[in-house]
């Protein structure tokens, strides 16, 4: 997916949201990887990044 270049990981979530609305809640408690590493708040996504989204697991 193509998204604009040089956004923060919560402006990613913010461009998300408002492409699916329906993901709002999902995605605030899911947790984000770029290029393989955990990401949050206002860290920069580089341009042509693999984002990964996941969403809370359980186990036991």
């Amino acid at each position: 997916m193509e998204t604009p270049t040089g956004l923060s990981v919560n402006q990613l979530l913010d461009h998300l949201r408002s492409l699916h609305p329906g993901l709002g809640r999902l995605l605030g408690v899911c947790t984000l990887f770029v290029d393989g590493s955990a990401v949050r708040g206002e860290q920069i996504v580089p341009a042509r990044a693999q984002v990964a989204v996941l969403p809370p697991v359980a186990g036991g």
